[in-house]
């Protein structure tokens, strides 16, 4: 995720869809292993399903406790936000423990600024690194992990199209129908 080192952080992850890349991280990475998805009722039972410790619902008042108790009332290492506005980063920010990382890894166009309460992260220390990209060493390091299948990618696969339906397979995937869509291409 850009500049910011998973390794050894409690995450928190909100997400548009799943996203899950909570599950991107392999366990021997980690020297701990709690990770929390905050999304979309409809995908946390997959999220669940592919290591998540803890899944809440974005928008209640009980997330940020709930993330607070599981950590022993520090908070998350870091929070990423894959997607949403003004109100999902100021969520993201809530779940954070003093000296906490908010790693923007997405945006969504058209979405209002965001209002930053300059104060709020001065004195909690907290932090602020966004990631459009992976550098070509982050991205030979994911190559490895998934060529020798330490990372598990099959289970985000929901549906398959050819080439020749890519405009289905999109629909699909704007319309929050798929969690990830794999275009077949033929010889």
């Amino acid at each position: 995720l850009g500049s910011f080192d998973c390794r050894n952080n409690r995450l928190a992850q909100l997400a548009l869809g799943l996203e899950a890349k909570t599950r991107y991280i392999p366990d021997e990475l980690e020297s701990e292993r709690l990770r929390y998805m905050v999304s979309f009722s409809d995908r946390l039972e997959r999220a669940k399903t592919l290591g998540t410790d803890l899944t809440l619902t974005p928008g209640r008042p009980e997330v940020a406790q709930a993330v607070r108790d599981a950590t022993n009332g520090r908070g998350a290492d870091a929070a990423i936000l894959t997607a949403g506005g003004p109100r999902a980063f100021a969520e993201a920010a809530d779940l954070l423990r003093d000296g906490g990382v908010l790693v923007l890894f997405a945006s969504e166009p058209g979405q209002p600024p965001v209002d930053l309460d300059i104060h709020r992260f001065f004195h909690r220390e907290l932090s602020i690194v966004s990631s459009y990209s992976p550098s070509t060493l982050e991205l030979q390091e994911a190559l490895t992990l998934l060529a020798d299948r330490k990372v598990r990618v099959k289970e985000l696969i929901t549906h398959r199209v050819p080439l020749a339906d890519l405009a289905h397979g999109m629909r699909l995937f704007r319309e929050k129908d798929a969690l990830k869509v794999f275009v077949e291409v033929g010889i």
